[in-house]
């Protein structure tokens, strides 16, 4: 028998750790493409 508290704390963890994983993908995606603009303004730049 599990007493409610713990389904509920259970459910916020898994909710929690998807929000963390998501996060970090969105943080990884953003530097991403700033690595990304900065190359190309760069190349741009030094092409010129």
């Amino acid at each position: 028998m599990l007493p409610k508290g713990d389904s509920d704390r259970s459910l916020f963890v898994r909710i929690t750790e998807s929000w963390k994983f998501s996060h970090w993908a969105g943080a990884i995606t953003v530097a991403g493409l700033w690595v990304i603009a900065v190359y190309e303004m760069v190349s741009y730049l030094l092409g010129n």
